[in-house]
C-alpha cells in the first residue's frame, strides 16, 4: 500500500520545491523506513500513554491527549500493510499540525535534517520518503479506522 508515500523527486512537493531555498525538514523512522516532513508543518514529538479504542483496525493505536486535546493515534507502518507491534506504556508519537489531530507512532526521530536538493537520498546514502500529510489524512484506507460490522 502507498498511503501518502512519496520520493522526494517524484511529483515535486511543495517542500522539495522550498528545499532549494534551504528550509529544514524532520526526519523520522517508522516501520523501518525513513521519512521526512516538512518542519514548517508544526509537528511535536512526544512520549505519551495511548488508550487503546476497541473495533478500531489495528494499524489504529487509540487516543492520545496532548495539549488537552485528543488526537488519534495510528501505526503508519501498520497503515502500510506491515505488522503492528504491540502497545508500550509510553509510545514515541509524532504530533501533525492540529487540524488533522492525528499522531504517528514512530520508531525514531533523526531531527532536522537541511533540505539543501530535491535528492531522496541523504549525505550516507540514507533514501528518505516525503511523508505528504494531507493525503495521509484524507485516504479512504485512513478515514475508514473502524471494524465493519455485519450484524
Amino acid at each position: 500500500m502507498t498511503v501518502a508515500a512519496h520520493n522526494a523527486s517524484s511529483a515535486n512537493p511543495p517542500s522539495v520545491a522550498q528545499a532549494a531555498a534551504g528550509l529544514a525538514r524532520l526526519g523520522f523512522i517508522a516501520g523501518g523506513e525513513h521519512w521526512w516532513v516538512d518542519a514548517a508543518c508544526g509537528v511535536q514529538v512526544i512520549d505519551a500513554a495511548v488508550t487503546p479504542v476497541p473495533l478500531t483496525r489495528r494499524w489504529y493505536l487509540g487516543l492520545v491527549r496532548y495539549r488537552q486535546k485528543l488526537h488519534g493515534a495510528i501505526d503508519l507502518a501498520g497503515l502500510r500493510g506491515a505488522e503492528v507491534a504491540a502497545l508500550r506504556p509510553t509510545e514515541r508519537l509524532l504530533v501533525l499540525h492540529e487540524r488533522w489531530r492525528t499522531a504517528l507512532r514512530v520508531d525514531r526521530v533523526h531531527g532536522l535534517m537541511e533540505a539543501a536538493s530535491a535528492n531522496d537520498e541523504d549525505a550516507d546514502g540514507m533514501r528518505w520518503q516525503w511523508l505528504d500529510i494531507r493525503r495521509l489524512c484524507t485516504s479512504p484506507t485512513f478515514l475508514h479506522a473502524g471494524l465493519s460490522s455485519s450484524i
